[in-house]
């Protein structure tokens, strides 16, 4: 598992990378569309929207897949503090259950997406329309390989002896 977490973790801090790449690119790049449109003597650049529109789904989904890999999406905390830790391991082990079987859905969904894509290309730039579809099966791929690695975590606390729990909630 150790080769697992050391996968997420680069690809958590790529997909961290990229977004802080892409954010000011998208950023200038939709300013200076702006500022084309209303002032005289700036050429304007037509592939800027649709560059703008890739780059979006891009830090979109790769922000999401980083947020995910550092646990730092919404979650409601109210009563798994309370649970015992076997009761706390066996609902971690179907919400990831779950999640898994979301991602896959979402991953299998968003490749033949993206493989629709191959066939398209935007009228301005002439670029693939996959490789702006590519940030959804990239990213659905980042939250999975997680999502195994958090499944995996949680199957050794099923079998692990609560009574050191048992004990802090007693007291």
């Amino acid at each position: 598992m150790s080769f697992l977490s050391s996968l997420n973790r680069w690809l958590a801090r790529l997909a961290r990378l990229a977004t802080q790449v892409l954010i000011p690119l998208f950023t200038i790049t939709v300013v200076y569309q702006v500022l084309s449109r209303y002032i005289q003597g700036i050429p304007r650049v037509h592939w800027t929207e649709e560059f703008a529109r890739g780059s979006l789904l891009w830090v979109v989904f790769l922000g999401a897949a980083f947020a995910f890999a550092s646990d730092r999406h919404f979650t409601i905390e109210m009563l798994p503090g309370k649970m015992r830790p076997r009761f706390r391991a066996v609902i971690d082990l179907v919400a990831t259950a779950l999640i898994v079987t979301i991602l896959v859905a979402l991953l299998t969904g968003s490749v033949t997406n993206f493989e629709a894509g191959f066939g398209r290309v935007s009228p301005m730039s002439g670029v693939s329309l996959s490789l702006a579809y590519a940030a959804l099966p990239v990213s659905f791929a980042i939250m999975l390989l997680q999502s195994v690695e958090n499944f995996l975590k949680v199957i050794p606390r099923l079998s692990s002896n609560s009574s050191a729990h048992t004990e802090e909630v007693s007291a």
